[in-house]
């Protein structure tokens, strides 16, 4: 069964991949679904973000693809497209799960820089603009 939805989140998202959007929003499935094949996420990515991404630790990854978080929905709020270039503006909105019991929700308002190399469009910068967690147990914030 995990193979099966493994094979469908990636035929879906080759099909997916012919708008900025479209590629904005597999990429966000792709990372929640944990695949955690770099290749495919290198597929999605360039520019200074695919470099950050390739020189990622071990930890890091782990990071970018905690498996505690479950994704709940995206809203496009605003997207400013030209030829080569688009800027989405949206919100991400997620949740954690502790002990089979949601122990945070969260929303992130994030602007994504997609641009089109060879043909495909291809995510070059995502920025955060603001983050808004509601919390069932106190959060422990450390400096980072």
């Amino acid at each position: 069964m995990k193979y099966l939805i493994i094979f469908l989140v990636l035929f879906s998202c080759m099909k997916k991949k012919s708008s900025p959007v479209n590629v904005l929003k597999s990429f966000i499935e792709i990372r929640f679904e944990k695949i955690l094949d770099k290749e495919i996420i290198e597929d999605f990515l360039t520019g200074d973000l695919l470099s950050k991404f390739k020189n990622y630790s071990d930890d890091d990854y782990d990071k970018l693809f905690d498996k505690k978080l479950k994704f709940k929905n995206i809203d496009i709020l605003h997207k400013n497209c030209e030829e080569k270039s688009c800027f989405i503006t949206y919100i991400i909105k997620y949740k954690k799960i502790e002990n089979n019991l949601t122990t945070l929700n969260a929303e992130t308002k994030k602007i994504a820089q997609i641009i089109k190399v060879d043909d495909h469009w291809k995510i070059s910068d995502v920025n955060n603009i603001k983050t808004y967690y509601q919390s069932k147990k106190e959060l422990k914030i450390s400096p980072k």
